[in-house]
C-alpha cells in the first residue's frame, strides 16, 4: 500500500514538474511555491506540536507541499495520522 501511494505521488510530482518547467517563469513560480511550502510545513509543525504530531521537513515533503499546495499538506497530515 505504501509503495502504491509513493508511486502515485512520484508520478503526480513528475507531471507537475514538467508542466512548471515548460514556461520560462515557471521555475521562479516553482521556487516560490517550494519556499512557501517549507514555511507552511514549519508553521504546521508549530501548531501541531500541541497535539504531539509532527511532519518531518525533508526534500520530499517540501516538494510535495510546494507542488501540490494545500491539498498536498492535507495528504501529509492524513498520512502522518495514519502512521504511514
Amino acid at each position: 500500500m505504501t509503495l502504491i501511494l509513493l508511486g502515485i505521488s512520484l508520478i503526480l510530482m513528475a507531471v507537475l514538474l514538467v508542466t512548471y518547467i515548460r514556461a520560462p517563469k515557471g521555475l521562479i513560480r516553482m521556487g516560490l511555491h517550494v519556499i512557501l511550502g517549507l514555511a507552511g510545513l514549519w508553521l504546521l509543525n508549530l501548531v501541531l506540536s500541541v497535539a504531539d504530531i509532527s511532519i518531518p521537513i525533508n526534500t520530499f515533503s517540501v516538494l510535495f507541499v510546494g507542488l501540490l499546495g494545500l491539498p498536498g499538506l492535507g495528504v501529509l497530515i492524513v498520512l502522518r495520522i495514519l502512521g504511514v
